[in-house]
């Protein structure tokens, strides 16, 4: 997975916990299979860019480890409002369901 598709997926998640405590997810929070390192990596960048309020709480090697909380910055980011300093990927998983239908054409601007 490249950094910017977890970028997107780490934002997401402080996001959606945008009103909760500091916190640091776990691989299994975020449905993904990726390493604890991979996730500090990330968060510390998202920390660097301003993106988070991150708060360094020792090292692992040369990875600051730390828990994070989303900023005023961050949620701009996530809703659109503004764009991020380094390149965020957001996944979006969409589900729609059609019965008893015929010649229904269903997509994103209709591609």
């Amino acid at each position: 997975m490249k950094d910017s598709e977890l970028r997107g997926h780490i934002l997401d998640y402080y996001y959606k916990r945008r009103r909760q405590s500091w916190s640091l997810p776990k691989p299994e929070d975020l449905g993904l299979e990726v390493s604890e390192l991979d996730i500090l990596h990330v968060a510390n960048q998202l920390g660097e860019q301003n993106l988070l309020e991150w708060k360094k709480l020792g090292t692992h090697g040369n990875i600051h480890a730390g828990m994070g909380k989303i900023n005023a910055f961050g949620i701009d980011v996530v809703e659109g409002n503004l764009q991020s300093p380094v390149k965020v990927e957001f996944v979006q998983h969409k589900t729609i369901n059609v019965s008893g239908s015929t010649n229904v054409v269903v997509g994103d601007n209709n591609t």
